[in-house]
């Protein structure tokens, strides 16, 4: 049996995991967390313990990303639903791209800085561990 007692009021719902993701730990039990752009609010103290599981979200994007990110922590999935873009990778020497169509999936690696540049809109389902992750 489980030590996570059943709720079936709040276990049963569907959420929407543009607003809330999904925290995936280590034990097996999932944990829902507050997500879209209030995901980044969140108290550091509270950052740093989600940042210890795996993180799956769901994002819609219209533009390309204004920024650059890394994950110290760990390698990120990319699997992108709809659209199509290109991931580009800053590995030091030069700029990698890796060009994504729907349904493709792709890793990118520990502790690498990346942005996103799109040729049509898109919808991306991400798995990764938000621990220390840099802007």
């Amino acid at each position: 049996m489980s030590a996570h007692p059943f709720k079936p009021d709040t276990d049963l719902e569907p959420i929407d995991l543009s607003e809330t993701y999904t925290l995936l730990h280590a034990s097996g039990e999932v944990e829902k967390v507050v997500g879209g752009k209030r995901f980044w609010d969140t108290p550091r103290p509270v950052q740093d313990r989600i940042g210890q599981s795996w993180l799956l979200s769901e994002h819609h994007y219209l533009k390309d990303w204004d920024e650059w990110v890394m994950h110290p922590a760990c390698d990120e999935l990319f699997y992108l639903l709809s659209g199509s873009m290109d991931i580009i990778l800053d590995t030091g020497t030069q700029n990698n791209v890796i060009s994504l169509n729907a349904n493709d999936l792709a890793t990118i690696p520990r502790s690498v800085w990346h942005t996103i540049k799109l040729h049509s809109p898109c919808h991306v389902l991400n798995i990764s561990r938000e621990l220390d992750t840099k802007h």
